[in-house]
């Protein structure tokens, strides 16, 4: 096999095993947060709402919310909610 085609077939490889991470786990542990939800102020003990994750603990991967704006053309309206 010629050199030049190991490129192409390993990012065919690695899309579609990203197509199937986002399959199986569509969400992730927000990175902000560490999935808590909230965060601690670094000033007291007050913890508030992440605002990456907005409270929920959980971030919905870029593939996903790629593929439901393809699937909806671009229409927000349609989206589930847990898709911000």
């Amino acid at each position: 096999m010629p050199w030049i085609l190991t490129i192409p077939i390993a990012a065919t490889v690695a899309a579609c095993g990203y197509a199937l991470t986002c399959l199986i786990a569509p969400d992730v542990p927000c990175p902000r947060c560490h999935g808590q939800g909230a965060r601690r102020l670094p000033i007291g003990r007050t913890e508030v709402d992440c605002r990456a994750c907005h409270g929920r603990g959980h971030r919905i991967r870029w593939g996903v919310r790629w593929w439901a704006g393809v699937r909806t053309g671009g229409r927000t309206d349609d989206l589930p909610d847990w898709i911000d």
